[in-house]
C-alpha cells in the first residue's frame, strides 16, 4: 500500500508517499510510517514519524505522533 497526499500553498506545492518494505510485505505487518503536510495561515508544516517496526501498534503511533505535532503547533498560534 502507498499512502500519498499533496498540498498546495500558493507557490509552494508539495506531496509525499510512503511504501511498505519488502520486509512487512514477507511478515504481513502494515505500513508503520506517517507523515502530513498542512497549509496553515502563517506557512506550511511538514512533519514525518517512522513506526517503531518491533513494537505492536507501531502504526497507530506514528499516526497519532503526526497528529500530536499538528495540534501543538495549531494550539501555538503563529510564529
Amino acid at each position: 500500500m502507498v499512502a500519498k497526499t499533496t498540498a498546495s500553498a500558493g507557490a509552494w506545492k508539495g506531496w509525499g508517499m510512503s511504501c511498505v518494505g519488502p520486509g512487512h510485505l514477507r511478515s504481513g505487518l502494515p505500513n508503520q510510517d506517517s507523515w502530513l503536510l498542512r497549509r496553515l495561515p502563517w506557512g506550511e508544516l511538514a512533519v514525518v514519524a517512522d513506526g517503531l517496526g518491533s513494537r505492536a501498534m507501531a502504526h497507530q503511533g506514528a499516526r497519532a505522533a503526526c497528529r500530536a505535532a499538528l495540534q501543538a503547533v495549531a494550539q501555538c498560534g503563529s510564529p
